[in-house]
């Protein structure tokens, strides 16, 4: 399992890459409507 902080999510999500559609979102956690957490693995 890898850890990431917001700027490096992001990094990782605007990175072209094939393997960024094999995304799956498992979960998310919500606090005072901003994403706090977001669990999700790459197939």
């Amino acid at each position: 399992m890898e850890m990431y902080n917001k700027t490096e999510f992001i990094d990782k999500l605007s990175t072209p890459l094939k393997s960024l559609g094999d995304i799956e979102i498992i979960e998310t956690i919500y606090k005072d409507d901003e994403i706090i957490s977001l669990r999700f693995i790459q197939k």
